[in-house]
């Protein structure tokens, strides 16, 4: 995913985004239900489809673990 802490443009995307409240937390939140055992992250890919602020498709699949 974004690495603000060695790419400037992955820096100013963060800043972006935050600015704007866009989903800020989601990766983090899924990551920790993952570590409770509530969920599986299937996959997270960025496409690199955006401009230079938004990578605007990123994707994270995931998956309940009961289901």
């Amino acid at each position: 995913m974004l690495n603000p802490g060695n790419n400037f443009v992955d820096y100013l995307s963060v800043q972006y985004f935050r600015k704007r409240n866009y989903l800020d937390g989601l990766a983090n939140t899924l990551a920790n239900m993952e570590a409770a055992g509530e969920i599986e992250i299937v996959q997270q890919q960025r496409s690199f489809i955006g401009s230079l602020y938004v990578d605007g498709y990123s994707i994270i699949a995931w998956r309940p673990k009961n289901a």
